[in-house]
């Protein structure tokens, strides 16, 4: 008899427990800012080349993308660098996504050479305000073509 009760006890147990099936909300993600002007990030962006800063470059940012326009004229904000002043700085970014571009000259390479290009894509993590440092590699294939 002893044996019959907790047989019958087991099954209400278990039927009990795999019954009971707690019922989950789904949460949906906030969406993604896309990038763009209207926020509270700044963004310094270094151009180099062999991790030496540039000597003259124009630094291209476009919005809400992470790659490459087809055009230069269809990025949305650009900045210059020199020798003095090597660093672009854009400011009030959003959360999100954002391409940069540069295309300059580093006159420590022999002249006809010495044009130096090259972009990444980069992302704005969160909405607080944060200044980003971005070092930029550029390069030049000429320049590493071997004889």
């Amino acid at each position: 008899m002893r044996i019959t009760h907790k047989i019958i006890g087991f099954f209400a147990a278990t039927t009990i427990l795999v019954s009971c099936v707690r019922e989950n909300e789904i949460i949906t993600p906030e969406p993604l800012l896309t990038g763009g002007k209207g926020g509270k990030a700044t963004l310094r962006v270094t151009p180099q080349h062999h991790k030496e800063n540039i000597n003259t470059g124009i630094v291209y940012i476009k919005y809400a993308t992470k790659a490459m326009p087809s055009a230069l004229d269809s990025f949305d904000a650009i900045d210059t660098v020199d020798a003095i002043n090597p660093t672009a700085v854009f400011e009030m970014l959003t959360q999100g996504d954002y391409y940069i571009y540069v295309k300059g000259t580093d006159y420590t390479l022999p002249q006809g050479n010495d044009e130096v290009m090259g972009g990444a894509p980069f992302r704005v993590i969160d909405t607080l305000e944060k200044t980003y440092d971005l070092f930029l590699q550029l390069d030049n294939p000429a320049h590493h073509k071997q004889p």
